[in-house]
């Protein structure tokens, strides 16, 4: 919108552009199955003379052991560039992050399942470096 909070006068939010690319990607032999996605984000920011970029990616692979029971992992990661900020110098756009998910599950009925999955992340950052997270969950198909 025209006059937007800290846009220079006659720019408006329009003005600023994002562009994005993608891929996914599933494959499945036997008992395997494997999914990925990846991303290049850019995109201009009002008052900075760099575009801003992020690259994020996903790759996981689940492993039938039996018709009930699974196993799965997970692997992701967002990387993000430096930008040139005003009285400040390269500056990074944000933090990079990554993060590994193991699981195991089973699926009960053709309508329930439930699966116990563990979780870490890792933040490049002076505040916080990382996360441990469990969780448990159960769903019903209807």
């Amino acid at each position: 919108r025209d006059g937007a909070a800290g846009l220079t006068t006659g720019k408006s939010t329009d003005d600023f552009m994002q562009h994005i690319i993608g891929a996914d990607l599933k494959f499945s032999h036997r008992k395997w199955l494997v999914y990925a996605e990846m991303y290049f984000n850019r995109f201009d920011v009002p008052n900075v003379s760099d575009d801003a970029e992020s690259f994020s990616y996903y790759i996981e692979g689940k492993y039938k052991i039996n018709p009930r029971w699974f196993v799965a992992a997970l692997w992701n990661q967002q990387l993000y560039n430096k930008i040139n900020v005003p009285g400040a110098g390269k500056q990074n756009y944000d933090n990079a992050v990554h993060r590994v998910d193991l699981g195991i599950g089973a699926k009960w009925t053709r309508h329930f399942l439930s699966k116990v999955q563990y979780s870490y992340q890792h933040q490049v950052t002076d505040f916080q470096n990382a996360e441990h997270m469990i969780g448990v969950q159960s769903s019903v198909k209807f």
